[in-house]
């Protein structure tokens, strides 16, 4: 059952991308109103003061690795698996080149770290010291970590799929998140 009140006279309905407002359009004909859109906010950016809080972030930093970053919240749709595939052969081609991913689940190698948890502040400094953030993703409806990634000039390879060219334009380099190859020729 669609919800009465996106179908009401009165309801003006809003989403936060052109992707998401065709999607809602097609699966919800019913809608008495034009569904607008309205992007989402960016929040602000800042580090907290007395410095990385996450040691193993610090340690990553401080040794000066490159390091891959992704943000795979532990969901499928985030596709994490792809990336893994890659790196496992990035690895053996780029011996200082490291992983790290944000609540991916394990550790698939001593280069890949695997964080559970970052503060807003060390989100901040990861997507500031980055070598390149990956945003894999077989669905978004919006997709922050591009352009949070984007304000510190942290190029980001990204998935050609749903919001994303929206969202991220020309800023960025594009592969089918279904085809790790396509992901390890966007990297190099």
């Amino acid at each position: 059952h669609i919800m009465p009140l996106f179908t009401a006279e009165k309801t003006i309905p809003y989403t936060v991308s052109a992707y998401s407002k065709s999607a809602l359009e097609y699966y919800f004909p019913q809608c008495k109103n034009k569904v607008r859109i309205c992007y989402s906010p960016l929040k602000e950016k800042g580090c907290e003061v007395g410095g990385i809080q996450n040691p193993q972030l610090s340690s990553l930093i401080e040794k000066g690795k490159p390091f891959l970053l992704m943000l795979a919240a532990n969901r499928i749709y985030k596709n994490a698996a792809l990336l893994m595939k890659v790196f496992t052969r990035l690895q053996n081609e780029y011996p200082d080149l490291h992983l790290l991913t944000l609540k991916y689940g394990k550790s698939i190698s001593d280069r890949h770290i695997d964080i559970n948890y970052l503060s807003d502040s060390d989100l901040e400094i990861a997507y500031q010291h980055a070598y390149i953030l990956v945003f894999a993703s077989f669905f978004e409806g919006f997709g922050y970590p591009p352009i949070e990634a984007a304000r510190y000039g942290t190029p980001t390879v990204a998935s050609n799929v749903t919001s994303i060219p929206e969202i991220l334009g020309n800023a960025g380099v594009y592969f089918s998140p279904f085809y790790p190859s396509d992901l390890y020729h966007a990297i190099n």
